[in-house]
């Protein structure tokens, strides 16, 4: 089918009725403002979705979805030149399930947010966009990926999808939330006033995530708040100037090698022989960055973006240094690290606190809390390996 133009008010019936008629496909939604051009698209098979994502941070709900229907695990996937695919996410979650990495539950969950999310975003933007039409395309036959495919059990239905976000949208109206996009990210920008208007626990919480490099839908996962409560209490803050709302790009595709695997050469019990590093931060980002890293070395590595799950982790698998990230949501390192060393096994265990502040103050506070060393990130990969080297050396010696 050409590109058409329609409104959100033709566009909508239009989808509805391809779901209807069993259509298998690709639709392309897009939309053209002065700020941005966005893009969103779903995969149908015989009506029903097969795959929704797009917009302005597709990689950021991507890992959101992950993270949230795995608990964290790192799904550790590799791309090589001879896949075929058209979309990253869907291919990686059909590898995923495959390999049992997640159940056909988690993976129908994770079709049906998206699926809601793509929608809530055309609402929000028809709002802001008003008086532009949006660029409707079909492509029939059309799969996310040649290679790989999910069960048919995991396909949801397209109508509840888009009720379920109709419906959000209406609460966002009713409140007065339309300009306040999902994917902004907000920023504090007057301190003193915002800690007054707020009760301490609370201002303590949002200071450690709203540093203009979280979006709403990222704080709200790593709050475990409702998306639509938080930013109804933080709109008088941000009438009022006391915070800012900033636009931030999306997060690279995390896992992406265009080279095949290399051929293992260990045994399982010469790989169990290899140090473990474990890194507890609830970046995920940082979490893949030191992997690679460290795996480059030639060590283990086991990443926790769960700082509830990182104490039952640690004690299973039992790693010979451990770094942790200094500002976390429900407890910070400080916490986390003086909880470690009560643990008799991690007495002497090597606890390094990563922080993006290089002050003295938090350099006194992770010592006094039981911390071996502390490190600015993001930290060098020379000086990463250098410092594991260092702490290995004195557990040897």
């Amino acid at each position: 089918m050409n590109l058409v133009s329609l409104s959100i008010g033709e566009l909508l019936p239009q989808v509805a009725q391809l779901s209807r008629s069993k259509f298998s496909g690709k639709i392309s939604i897009g939309i053209a403002d002065v700020a941005d051009e966005l893009e969103w698209y779903i995969y149908f098979n015989l009506g029903r979705v097969v795959w929704a994502n797009g917009g302005l941070h597709p990689v950021r709900r991507w890992l959101r979805l992950i993270q949230h229907h795995t608990g964290g695990v790192d799904l550790q996937i590799s791309v090589r030149d001879k896949d075929k695919f058209a979309v990253f996410e869907y291919h990686c979650l059909c590898i995923a399930f495959r390999r049992s990495l997640v159940d056909i539950q988690a993976v129908q969950r994770i079709i049906y947010e998206a699926c809601v999310q793509v929608f809530f975003d055309i609402y929000q933007r028809s709002a802001i966009t008003s008086g532009l039409d949006f660029q409707f395309q079909i492509f029939g036959g059309l799969r996310p990926s040649e290679q790989e495919i999910l069960p048919i059990q995991s396909v949801i239905d397209l109508e509840p999808a888009i009720a379920a976000a109709r419906l959000e949208w209406q609460q966002w109206v009713s409140s007065g939330l339309v300009n306040i996009l999902v994917d902004a990210a907000p920023r504090i920008k007057k301190p003193q006033e915002l800690q007054q208007s707020l009760a301490p626990n609370i201002y303590r919480n949002l200071q450690k995530v709203i540093d203009g490099d979280r979006s709403f839908r990222d704080i709200s996962q790593v709050l475990n708040v409702d998306l639509f409560k938080l930013v109804k209490v933080l709109s008088p803050y941000i009438h009022k100037q006391m915070i800012n709302l900033e636009k931030i790009s999306d997060k690279t595709i995390p896992i992406l090698s265009n080279s095949p695997p290399e051929k293992l050469t260990k045994t399982n019990a010469e790989l169990d022989k290899v140090q473990l590093i474990s890194c507890i931060d609830d970046d995920p980002q940082i979490c893949r960055m030191m992997e690679q890293i460290v795996k480059k070395a030639g060590y283990r590595f086991m990443g926790i973006t769960d700082s509830v799950k990182a104490l039952a982790m640690l004690l299973e698998a039992k790693p010979e240094i451990i770094f942790l990230d200094l500002i976390m949501p429900v407890a910070n390192g400080y916490e986390i690290c003086a909880q470690i060393r009560r643990i008799s096994c991690f007495n002497k265990t090597p606890i390094i606190i990563l922080s993006g502040n290089d002050g003295l103050v938090d350099r006194v506070r992770a010592k006094v809390a039981g911390a071996s060393d502390f490190l600015t990130k993001p930290a060098p990969p020379d000086k990463l390996v250098a410092l594991i080297e260092k702490y290995l050396k004195q557990g040897t010696s």
